[in-house]
């Protein structure tokens, strides 16, 4: 029975090759609630809605570091492009300088 279910999303999954934030979300829906279905069969004395308020939880937590770590990377490009640029007036500055002293 396993494998016929695991056939199933395997095929349903493979038809999808659409990269849309829809599509991502619909995916991570999907997803999330069969995870809840698989956790409510592994831990049937736990209510479902336990299970799925933590997995919502989980899911909301995950975007929410994704956030973060995509801002942190955009001040690092940020923190970059200004050295670059303190970099170039420092040797634009020393090659003045330079000149100056010939």
């Amino acid at each position: 029975m396993s494998m016929s279910s695991s056939s199933s999303s395997s095929s349903s999954s493979s038809g999808k090759d659409n990269d849309s934030d829809s599509d991502s979300e619909s995916e991570a829906t999907a997803a999330a609630t069969a995870a809840a279905a698989a956790a409510a069969a592994a831990y049937p004395s736990l209510p479902r809605s336990l299970l799925q308020e933590t997995l919502d939880r989980f899911l909301e937590v995950s975007k929410s570091w994704q956030q973060q770590q995509q801002q942190q990377q955009q001040q690092q490009q940020g923190v970059q492009q200004q050295q670059q640029q303190q970099q170039q007036q420092g040797d634009s500055y020393s090659d003045f300088l330079a000149r100056m002293t010939e």
